[in-house]
């Protein structure tokens, strides 16, 4: 690899910066989650990759939920998340690099329930997704906010809301969905579809220090996609068949493996 090269300005604002503060959603594993106190997960791994390859002072800033983490980045008390997603609310106090991941979004449901193959014809069932998350925007301005979005505290307790019956279905990532599915609901539910966007994941910094986003952008440039591919490899596998429509288990388990080839 070539080493990464920074401007005379780049590295002057580093040396004054000294200590780089990176917030995240603490419980969203094997994704990313805070766990004693340590960065883990998909997203833990690419910091200390970043850590490792600039010798940056990249310390967590942790926080309960991933709300308190985008309001530390707003107070400027954080300098950035390693793992968000772009959206016009978020531009009005976060810089972007570009996107650097891209993971299906996808809907889980109870077994019985049959294949999605638009979500617009089930946008007046009560869907859940997790609160704060930027796919609540982007279900919003693809139906014009005529979607039945009921907001929950996490994944599993968006997951379970379905298996008893308050919800139909649950969205989110197929990374946070299929290991919960696996682990907690093998049987009971199932992955019945999944949307037309992908979650595209950048790296979003506080938006008074420009040059630190220009900073991470520099770094993403010289990471390649086998290093990448090596952290996702282990953290993820596709173990079971989630759905019996021969569509969606070939665009799923296609997105799984290949989640990381064709971007580069």
């Amino acid at each position: 690899n070539q080493p990464i090269i920074f401007s005379k300005k780049e590295q002057q604002f580093l040396a004054k910066k000294g200590v780089i503060k990176v917030c995240g959603n603490p419980d969203i594993m094997p994704f990313e989650g805070i766990i004693n106190g340590k960065h883990t997960g998909i997203i833990g791994d690419m910091i200390t990759l970043i850590k490792a390859k600039t010798n940056m002072n990249i310390v967590l800033y942790p926080t309960k939920d991933w709300g308190a983490c985008l309001d530390a980045i707003k107070e400027k008390k954080c300098d950035f998340a390693a793992s968000i997603t772009n959206t016009k609310q978020r531009r009005k106090y976060i810089n972007f690099t570009d996107n650097y991941l891209h993971f299906p979004i996808v809907i889980a449901t109870k077994n019985d329930k049959p294949f999605i193959e638009d979500i617009n014809k089930i946008k007046d069932k009560k869907l859940g997704v997790t609160k704060d998350l930027a796919i609540i925007e982007i279900l919003k301005q693809r139906t014009n906010n005529t979607i039945n979005l009921v907001e929950v505290e996490n994944d599993m307790d968006g997951l379970k809301k379905v298996e008893n019956g308050t919800l139909y279905g649950y969205i989110n990532d197929l990374t946070v969905i299929a290991p919960k599915i696996q682990q907690h609901f093998a049987g009971s539910l199932r992955i019945s579809g999944r949307l037309k966007e992908n979650d595209d994941i950048s790296i979003g910094v506080r938006n008074d220090e420009p040059l630190l986003r220009d900073i991470f952008q520099k770094i993403l440039t010289h990471i390649t996609p086998a290093e990448k591919q090596k952290i996702f490899n282990q953290w993820i596998s596709v173990q079971q068949v989630v759905s019996t429509d021969t569509r969606l288990i070939v665009e799923i388990l296609t997105a799984s493996l290949l989640i990381f080839a064709g971007l580069f």
